[in-house]
């Protein structure tokens, strides 16, 4: 009967990890191939740079994005649909080869590269359990995210690296530096370095990041650096109230941008007080990394449903084989949308999400405030004091 049993189970995980992953991955991309959707943000952001840099141009159009950022003010309604480069030179230059392609088959070899990244980077934070790798697939962030063609796999696979050779710090620096150069919200693992003392690695990535960013501006074009800052400022404008984020949340409730986005950095800054406590144990070292993947999307302000692709870098850490913190991406079936337009019930399952992935990142702190807490209330105050000075020192004696 316990053969049966086991060997029905395998059939199981087959069936849901194996083929249903596969079935629904193979869906998406086969439905939209043959329409104008298909890899839609790797079109619009990546492949047309691409092409456009090969012939000389310039990939940016920061005209159009300054007409699109007055559209909200004026009242015009829903966040207009549209994919423009808005990624940093460098990123943009590294998308070159794509662009000696036709588009078809250059989507379907981004999107076959960013299947292998995810792969890869769930190998190098830990994760043997093949079954993580179908649940992942069945999460709509991951599908969104293929079906786009964005570049959140292999960001994942920079983060992955960045964690992988934390100790060495060339390996490190490097692999921090092209994270945050792709994608500017990611600066808190840089910080991550410095809470975790490793300081001279955060040293060199901030020098590789500039000098990336040097010479994809030298090859793109100077001239278009003066007006990034704007492209920028502008696409936040068009899509901070339609995607996920806190000040999409913010803009939900009625709450003015300013607080909204002082709130995201708060959270973020909490969340890296936190890890920068984790980071001095070796134990806590992965609790630390996480609650930084955490603070990126925080405190960014664009977020969209497919950014969540990055929380399987504190997910594979914190929980290396199948377990229930791989199903708590699945929630945001409950809104598989693309943009939310200020609706709180599309916003919510995701803010969900980074909050649960947050406090199972936090749990050695938690975890630790409980005892303390309790033991508290029935020790009067001198020995409560006592207690502060034993666990001071031994706080102290353990960092020397």
């Amino acid at each position: 009967m316990r053969p049966l049993a086991r060997a029905l189970g395998n059939v199981v995980s087959v069936l849901v990890f194996g083929v249903a992953p596969v079935a629904l991955v193979s869906a998406f991309l086969a439905v939209t191939f043959g329409s104008s959707t298909f890899a839609y943000d790797f079109h619009g952001g990546l492949y047309n740079a691409a092409v456009a840099i090969l012939h000389g141009r310039d990939p940016y159009d920061a005209a159009l994005l300054s007409h699109l950022a007055a559209l909200p003010a004026a009242g015009t309604g829903r966040t207009p649909l549209f994919s423009v480069p808005v990624y940093p030179a460098p990123t943009l230059l590294a998308v070159v080869p794509f662009g000696l392609l036709p588009f078809k088959a250059a989507g379907l070899a981004f999107a076959g590269l960013s299947l292998i990244a995810f792969g890869c980077a769930l190998r190098l934070f830990g994760v043997r359990d093949w079954r993580c790798f179908g649940a992942a697939l069945l999460s709509w962030p991951l599908v969104y995210s293929l079906r786009l063609g964005q570049v959140n796999e292999l960001l994942l696979l920079a983060v992955a690296l960045a964690w992988r050779f934390r100790r060495r710090t060339v390996p490190a620096a490097l692999a921090t530096a092209a994270a945050v150069t792709a994608k500017l919200f990611l600066w808190p693992f840089g910080v991550y370095l410095l809470l975790a003392r490793r300081v001279k690695a955060a040293a060199i990535a901030g020098a590789a990041a500039v000098l990336a960013c040097g010479v994809g501006w030298a090859v793109v074009g100077f001239g278009t650096l003066g007006s990034y800052p704007h492209i920028l400022g502008d696409e936040s404008t068009i899509n901070g109230p339609a995607g996920v984020s806190i000040l999409s949340l913010g803009a939900a409730l009625g709450i003015g941008r300013t607080v909204a986005t002082a709130a995201g950095l708060a959270l973020a800054g909490t969340l890296l007080i936190g890890a920068e406590r984790l980071a001095r144990d070796p134990d806590t070292d992965r609790h630390a990394f996480a609650l930084a993947a955490v603070a990126a999307l925080a405190a960014s302000p664009v977020a969209w449903p497919h950014y969540l692709v990055l929380l399987y870098a504190p997910i594979a850490l914190l929980s290396p084989r199948l377990g229930p913190l791989w199903a708590v991406p699945l929630l945001a079936w409950a809104a598989p949308v693309g943009m939310t337009d200020r609706s709180v019930t599309e916003i919510l399952p995701y803010i969900a999400i980074e909050l649960v992935v947050a406090a199972a990142a936090a749990r050695p702190l938690l975890a630790a405030s409980r005892p303390r807490a309790a033991l508290s209330r029935c020790v009067p105050a001198p020995g409560r004091r006592l207690l502060d000075w034993v666990a001071a020192s031994k706080s102290t004696s353990s960092r020397s």
